[in-house]
């Protein structure tokens, strides 16, 4: 997750070289893990941080501290990763609904934190593989946000911040994507043997209620009566999504990237 600024961060009017080392240092493996998941590979995700980081670079004599720094400089990367997709030309597309989604869900079981088996850590392996692939199989629209939501760990208001987009369609699009990467990974779980009986519109309406706890960060509140088999089943493998996405985390940032950038800042040669 990113981290909030702090009296440690670069401030308004610092030294642009010094204030751009810093912020690689801080945040240049997880723009660097946000590359390679929305990109796809590492040469483009080398790419965009170092256009992220030059633009940063260029930009830090005029930026007077009107936004969070973290968010202002996710800001550049969002741009930054728009234009490079903007340059692959792939088709948009759009997520079925939720309701599509929740018809099309199964009932997988899996244990996690400690009470995880040895058969359940195998099988959560597989999954994370899934898991990644399905990331980068989202229409751009949903994988933006999602992954500044659940891999980063930014708030909904910074994601519209960052992206332009408004609260709801960050809500919206967040949630769609949640309820796709639980798709993924749900193949090859283990199927309860008697899944019992459940309402549909009460799992509809508990799992709106599930989703804005997990937009929060706070624990969903069990009702009382419990959850239905169904209810359960989607929420555990909603949890076990998001507990993967977030350890994802950042990647390492390849030395080669810092030397490059660090040599065109001093170069005096980063033209715009």
């Amino acid at each position: 997750m990113t981290a909030e600024p702090t009296t440690l961060d670069p401030i308004p009017g610092s030294d642009p070289s010094d204030a751009i080392q810093y912020l690689m240092q801080a945040h240049g493996g997880m723009l660097f893990g946000l590359g390679r998941r929305f990109c796809g590979n590492e040469d483009e995700a080398a790419d965009l941080v170092q256009e992220t980081m030059l633009e940063a670079f260029r930009s830090w004599p005029t930026f007077r501290g009107d936004a969070k720094v973290t968010t202002w400089l996710y800001r550049i990367a969002a741009r930054t990763c728009q234009r490079m997709h903007r340059k692959k030309g792939p088709a948009s597309a759009e997520l079925p609904s939720n309701d599509i989604l929740l018809d099309q869900c199964g009932l997988v079981w899996l244990s996690r934190g400690d009470e995880a088996t040895p058969l359940d850590q195998a099988m959560k392996a597989e999954a994370k593989l899934r898991l990644e692939s399905a990331i980068a199989d989202l229409p751009v629209e949903y994988r933006m946000p999602l992954v500044l939501k659940e891999v980063v760990g930014f708030s909904g208001p910074d994601i519209a911040d960052i992206t332009g987009m408004n609260e709801a369609t960050v809500r919206v699009r967040v949630h769609r994507a949640r309820l796709t990467l639980r798709r993924a990974i749900e193949r090859g779980l283990p199927e309860p043997s008697e899944p019992g009986k459940y309402d549909e519109q009460v799992c509809r309406d508990l799992l709106d209620a599930k989703q804005e706890a997990m937009d929060r960060g706070v624990e969903f509140e069990i009702p009382i009566g419990g959850l239905t088999d169904r209810c359960k089943a989607v929420f555990e493998s909603l949890d076990l999504t998001q507990d993967m996405c977030h350890a994802l985390g950042a990647d390492e940032l390849p030395t080669s990237v810092v030397d490059r950038i660090t040599t065109a800042m001093g170069s005096g040669s980063v033209d715009r």
